[in-house]
């Protein structure tokens, strides 16, 4: 794979971002999905999917503006999908299997943890 080829660009961004994540320099900066460590919450920001992708996504609850919380890194990525930026808040989610590629492309804000 050459340097400019366009696997190496996702890993290169992919790297970048979770690069700057761990940095600490990234707080209100969207991250890859892929970048979270286990148990962290985050709000999907962007996709950058196809349309097929994307629709199959959204009819799994997985859009913009949810939360997720990642529940296991890696092949394939599992993801619990909860409630909307905004809504009741009831706290219910379900659990969905990403594959690797599909989660370095989409984008979350990570969520903040409140300290008591």
């Amino acid at each position: 794979m050459t340097e400019n080829s366009p696997g190496n660009q996702d890993e290169s961004a992919c790297s970048a971002a979770r690069d700057a994540y761990e940095s600490g320099c990234c707080a209100g900066t969207s991250v890859a999905l892929s970048t979270l460590r286990r148990g962290q919450r985050a709000v999907v920001r962007e996709a950058r999917l196809s349309g097929k992708d994307a629709e199959l996504l959204r009819a799994m609850g997985l859009h913009t503006d949810v939360r997720v919380r990642l529940c296991r890194a890696g092949e394939p990525c599992i993801v619990a999908v909860g409630s909307i930026v905004g809504d009741c808040g009831c706290g219910s989610e379900c659990r969905i299997g990403l594959a690797r590629p599909l989660a370095d492309r989409i984008f979350v804000t990570v969520e903040e943890v409140a300290v008591a």
